[in-house]
């Protein structure tokens, strides 16, 4: 094909073919990154400076197997095996430049997913990991290029999954999120996700939720506690919403795991909670926090499963769980993995109870792993109800782990360490 040709004369695949390399030949993108005298093993540093390691960032080599790779790329063949749900790494004993490793062999096989799952677990292992932060460039390029393809044709979900995929890759890409802006122009209706229904300024509580969460999530990604983000009392996804773009900007590569009934609070069994200040003193949940029937209608389906779309524009669907139900029920099966951070939101003290039995009965918790307690100070902060009665309670009547304080935020909120006790 000559260059000069004019698009509208390649039909079907050729176009995305000829598309593909004129992206390609535009960015100089290479699949593979040469190191520079490369240590046998780095310093083991959150920095994510490649000089520090003697990393050079060079894009000019252009090997056989290199060429071969530009050559493929953005074919029919290479965007069908773009999927966004990335393999599970067998990474358990394996570290950062192990992981590495295994990615580079899999990128000169084509195998992109496969390379992105290890080099995601690398970073995992070691926050923004210069080695992989190199060498996921070129993925993210790669996919955002798809996604280019497929908003050309339209086709808005591989669009848009391709663009979330591409910002997992290198969250500092600017084109990804320019068309997912564009692509969101095109969607219509509400966002609950978007609106702070309960804080009486939306603008303030925005500030201090972040802030709260980003240092939260900095403090488990630097320190390498490993494992999945829980969120318990979701309303309609706002502080999820939060989690996700948040996980997505300082790329925290767990999961965002999502419970709540999503029909409003619990029946108070709890005589604790009866005798309340917050409902025997001021009944301030008249209405349970149940959104009407019509709103939710209005949503064109469930509140959760509008949740989730609406966090897939942030970080990829697969990595979002919606678990719907009261706790008393939802919790009976049991939850598996581990928790990096945990998020109680539950306003109730039965609700706090039936969060901590559950995951210390599932093994969830694990030494660093953060609790965050977002009415922690309801009820006047009297320690006889609510959720600091709760967790005084849970760590009464275990000995497996201790607690200290990380800090407190806004008025109602408070963060907590979790340490495992060692034998």
């Amino acid at each position: 094909m000559m260059q000069g040709n004019h698009l509208s004369e390649f039909p079907g695949k050729l176009l995305i073919r000829e598309l593909g390399f004129r992206l390609l030949r535009r960015i100089g993108i290479a699949f593979s990154l040469p190191i520079k005298e490369r240590p046998v093993r780095p310093e083991e540093s959150c920095s994510n400076s490649s000089g520090a390691l003697g990393i050079k960032d060079d894009f000019s080599r252009k090997d056989k197997a290199l060429n071969t790779s530009m050559e493929n790329a953005l074919s029919p063949e290479l965007i069908t095996s773009l999927v966004t749900d990335l393999p599970i790494a067998d990474t358990d004993s394996l570290d950062a430049m192990e992981c590495f490793d295994k990615a580079k062999t899999l990128i000169n096989l084509n195998k992109i997913p496969e390379a992105f799952a290890y080099l995601n677990r690398a970073r995992a292992i070691v926050h923004q990991f210069p080695y992989a932060m190199l060498e996921l460039r070129p993925i993210a390029q790669l996919y955002h290029n798809a996604a280019s393809v497929a908003w050309t044709y339209r086709d808005i979900d591989k669009a848009q999954a391709f663009a979330v995929t591409a910002l997992e890759a290198d969250p500092k890409l600017d084109a990804p999120r320019e068309l997912l802006r564009e692509i969101e122009s095109t969607s219509t209706g509400p966002d609950t996700t978007k609106h702070c229904y309960v804080f009486y300024d939306p603008d303030r509580a925005n500030l201090i939720h972040r802030e709260a969460i980003r240092r939260c999530l900095e403090f488990t990604a630097i320190s390498g506690v490993i494992g999945d983000i829980f969120e318990f009392g979701v309303l309609a996804g706002w502080t999820a919403r939060i989690f996700a773009e948040t996980m997505r900007d300082c790329m925290i590569m767990g999961n965002l795991r999502l419970y709540d009934s999503f029909a409003g609070l619990p029946e108070y069994e709890s005589v604790v909670d009866r005798e309340s200040y917050e409902i025997a003193g001021r009944n301030i949940w008249s209405d349970k926090m149940k959104f009407p029937d019509d709103f939710v209608k209005s949503l064109g389906g469930s509140l959760e499963k509008h949740i989730k779309d609406r966090l897939s524009t942030i970080i990829r669907s697969e990595r979002i769980e919606t678990h719907r139900g009261f706790y008393s029920e939802s919790l009976t099966t049991p939850i598996k993995g581990k928790a990096a951070l945990v998020h109680i939101d539950c306003d109730l003290y039965q609700s706090t109870v039936e969060v901590l039995d559950a995951l210390l009965r599932d093994d969830v918790f694990q030494d660093g792993c953060v609790l965050m307690f977002d009415d922690w100070n309801c009820n006047r902060g009297n320690p006889n109800f609510g959720e600091r009665r709760a967790f005084q309670e849970f760590l009464d009547m275990q000995n497996r782990f201790t607690t200290s304080q990380f800090f407190t935020y806004g008025f109602n909120g408070a963060a907590f360490i979790l340490h495992e006790c060692m034998t």
